[in-house]
């Protein structure tokens, strides 16, 4: 099977056109964004998190890896771009050699068909591969000093070529940073001016039936839904105590999982953050979608856990955040939230955050220690790939089921 053939390089759009249109389809999304993911960071912080999402990577040649190879054809489809190509009736029949030249490349393939704004070269022909170019030179002569001139007069050129698009560039930073700035500036500004008036109404705000489960804060919150013994029939006797539901229980973790949506849509927010800023976030997520209260590091039995769910001033669920740092890390960490667990507590979690790791050793070794923790009783039940559902034992009392799932998250890394 012959190599495929080369086709023009640089030949396509402006590359700054390609730039102000990437700044276009931000400021557009950004039209249409709700307030707290506009106002999570300071404006600044959220355009240089656009911006590095969007950044334009020119291709680099790694010209020292460059490997060369030789295969024989007719020339003539490898000296220029041909359709349809008729090969009884070319006009040039030359048949023979050809050198071809694997160079790999870094960077955003798409920048070798777009062109600079100005340049004097010629554009080059060569194929563009999986993260490589290949540049073929037929074999014309008997020297290999020529084939070499040829090689790196090509490799040359598009050096070349990829400087001048650096060059056409220059600007576009500044102009991507004053136009999203002013978007998003507005776009506040239009969502507090709506709010301001809404508040102002003297009538009923409808519900939302649609409200998404991150990002925008339903306007009628849940109420966490709890299962209670039957009424007291002695005048004296201790009123029922809330017990939270599976339902809540279920609505509870796809809040906690649906943050791996916000991680993945702003990775470079969290790259850096710890578990509490993580934590953090789970917290306004929580309280934005039930009515009570879900509090961060308090006290609660005979510890300290990361995220307690209130309901009348009583604990009905409780989570540990813990990022990965090994199975016996995480079977101290079920230790330790088993141990925080009062007598009713009988729904809890483990967050476990994975970062600069493999991601499926990680849920092998998660799951590996749960099931031979212990107190384990039975399980897993699978309720996705990085959710598993348990029953253990409470080291109180063995006799008392407590549900514990675990949810993994794979972090953003710088």
């Amino acid at each position: 099977m012959t190599p495929p053939y080369p086709t023009w390089l640089f030949t396509g759009q402006r590359i700054i056109d390609e730039a102000h249109q990437i700044t276009s389809i931000v400021c557009s999304r950004i039209a249409v964004a709700d307030l707290p993911s506009l106002t999570a960071k300071p404006v600044d912080g959220l355009v240089q998190d656009l911006y590095n999402d969007h950044y334009i990577e020119l291709p680099r040649l790694h010209r020292n890896d460059a490997v060369h190879d030789t295969f024989e054809f007719y020339f003539a489809p490898y000296l220029t771009v041909m359709h349809n190509i008729d090969f009884k009736t070319l006009n040039d029949q030359r048949r023979g050699p050809i050198f071809a030249l694997d160079v790999p490349f870094s960077g955003d393939a798409r920048y070798l068909r777009t062109r600079p704004t100005a340049t004097a070269l010629k554009p080059p022909l060569a194929h563009i591969g999986e993260q490589k170019l290949t540049l073929y030179v037929p074999k014309e002569t008997d020297s290999s000093d020529y084939v070499q001139r040829r090689f790196n007069s090509m490799l040359d050129n598009i050096e070349g070529h990829l400087k001048a698009s650096f060059d056409s560039l220059t600007s576009w930073p500044r102009n991507f940073q004053g136009n999203v700035t002013h978007a998003i500036e507005q776009r506040i500004a239009q969502l507090k001016s709506a709010e301001k008036i809404s508040s102002g109404l003297t009538f009923k705000l409808k519900p939302r039936g649609d409200a998404p489960k991150t990002y925008i804060a339903p306007l009628v919150r849940k109420k966490l839904v709890t299962l209670q013994p039957a009424k007291p029939t002695r005048a004296n006797a201790a009123p029922p105590k809330p017990v939270i539901d599976e339902q809540a229980y279920a609505d509870i973790l796809d809040i906690i999982k649906n943050m791996t949506i916000v991680m993945e849509r702003s990775p470079h927010s969290f790259a850096t953050m710890g578990e509490e800023d993580i934590r953090q976030h789970f917290l306004v997520q929580l309280n934005a979608q039930f009515e009570g209260a879900a509090t961060g590091e308090t006290f609660n039995y005979t510890g300290k856990t990361d995220i307690l769910v209130r309901v009348e001033s009583r604990n009905v669920f409780i989570a540990e955040c813990k990022f990965w740092s090994g199975p016996k890390a995480f079977t101290e960490t079920i230790d330790q939230l088993l141990g925080y667990l009062s007598w009713r507590d009988n729904k809890a979690a483990v967050i476990v955050f994975n970062r600069n790791r493999d991601f499926s050793a990680v849920l092998s070794g998660i799951e590996q220690a749960a099931n031979s923790h212990a107190y384990r009783k039975s399980g897993p039940t699978r309720q996705s790939p990085t959710q598993l559902r348990y029953v253990f034992g409470s080291p109180a009392d063995r006799d008392r089921d407590v549900i514990l799932t675990i949810v993994a998250f794979d972090v953003p890394s710088t």
